[in-house]
C-alpha cells in the first residue's frame, strides 16, 4: 500500500532530520492528502505499529511524523470531524509520557488551523487539563500547555467558562515559578478575571503568588 511505504520512508527520514523540518516524503504525503488521493486518518492507521511499539524511541518518532504531517496541512484538508478524532486520539496517547511533547505539538497545530472553532478548542483544552498533570513535566511542556490555555481564553465570542475549567486551569498553574512561564500565567489570570466572577478568579489564582 502506498501510504505504508510513505510512512516507512518518513520514519527513515526522521532519524536524520530535525523534527521541525519537512522532509521530501512529508511533502509527498501532503500532496496526496490535498489532492484527495489519500486522507490523514489513513496515515494515522499506518503509524499504529510505531505508536504502539515497545521501544520508546519508535513511539516518539512515530508521533513526530504524524505531527509533521499535520503541521503541513490546513483546515481545508483537516475537516472538523477529522480534527475532533485527532483530539481524542492524542488524548488517548497521553498515557505515554515520553510522547507528551509531540502530543502537545499536535494539539497546538490543531488549535492554529481551527482558531474559529470554539467547540474544538474547548475540547482540546479540556483534554489537556484532564489528561496531563502539567506541573510534573519540564518547562517546555508546561509552557506549551499554558500557550494552549491562553490561546483558548483569547477566542472571541466563546461561551462562559465553567467553574470546573477554572479550577483545572488554576491547578495547572499552581506552583509555577519559572520566569519564562510567569508572564503567560499572568496573562491567563487576567483573562480569567475578565471572563469569570472576579472574586473567585482572584482568590483561586493570585493567592498562589507573592507579588
Amino acid at each position: 500500500m502506498r501510504e505504508r511505504a510513505q510512512i516507512i520512508s518518513a520514519m527513515d527520514e526522521s532519524q536524520s532530520t530535525s523534527k521541525n523540518n519537512s522532509t521530501e516524503t512529508i511533502e509527498e504525503i501532503k500532496q496526496d492528502i490535498v489532492s484527495g488521493r489519500s486522507n490523514l486518518l489513513s496515515y494515522v492507521g499506518e503509524l499504529e505499529p510505531y505508536l504502539t511499539s515497545e521501544e520508546a524511541t519508535k513511539r516518539v518518532k512515530g508521533m513526530e511524523v504524524l505531527v509533521n504531517i499535520l503541521k503541513n496541512l490546513t483546515s481545508n484538508e483537516v475537516n472538523k470531524k477529522t480534527a475532533s478524532v485527532l483530539v481524542m486520539f492524542f488524548s488517548l496517547r497521553t498515557s505515554d509520557a515520553v510522547s507528551i511533547p509531540q502530543i502537545l505539538d499536535g494539539m497546538w497545530a490543531l488549535m492554529n488551523m481551527n482558531d474559529d472553532d470554539e467547540a474544538l478548542q474547548r475540547k482540546i483544552v479540556t483534554n489537556v487539563l484532564n489528561k496531563i498533570h502539567v506541573q510534573s513535566y519540564q518547562q517546555r511542556i508546561r509552557n506549551l500547555t499554558f500557550q494552549i490555555i491562553d490561546r483558548y481564553l483569547s477566542i472571541k465570542g466563546k461561551k462562559l467558562i465553567n467553574k470546573k475549567t477554572i479550577i483545572d486551569i488554576v491547578t495547572s498553574i499552581d506552583g509555577e515559578r519559572d520566569p519564562r512561564n510567569l508572564m503567560l500565567i499572568f496573562d491567563i489570570v487576567t483573562k480569567l478575571v475578565c471572563e469569570c466572577d472576579i472574586s473567585e478568579a482572584y482568590k483561586a489564582s493570585y493567592s498562589n503568588y507573592s507579588i
